[in-house]
């Protein structure tokens, strides 16, 4: 089932959540923490890092995986996800 849910997130879901539920920017720069930052780098504010649901093959996220309020790994953007799959 991760392996759905991988291929779903990142051929569509994602863009839907990073478009229903986006991300905030921090009001500061992650990278060097000390100036305000007027890009939002998505990748370096999200808490959530990218693991493959298999070592045989993968789908690497594009950037709209790190858009999002909701990261991949939360239980009700989940459940969502798997009722919508499965309805």
């Amino acid at each position: 089932m991760d392996i759905v849910l991988e291929f779903c997130d990142t051929f569509a879901l994602d863009r839907v959540y990073a478009a229903l539920l986006p991300a905030h920017p921090a009001p500061y720069n992650l990278k060097d923490g000390a100036t305000n930052s007027s890009l939002f780098d998505a990748k370096a504010s999200s808490p959530w890092q990218y693991q493959p649901s298999t070592t045989f093959f993968s789908f690497e996220p594009t950037e709209a995986a790190y858009m999002s309020a909701w990261t991949r790994d939360n239980i009700y953007r989940q459940l969502i996800t798997l009722y919508f799959i499965t309805w």
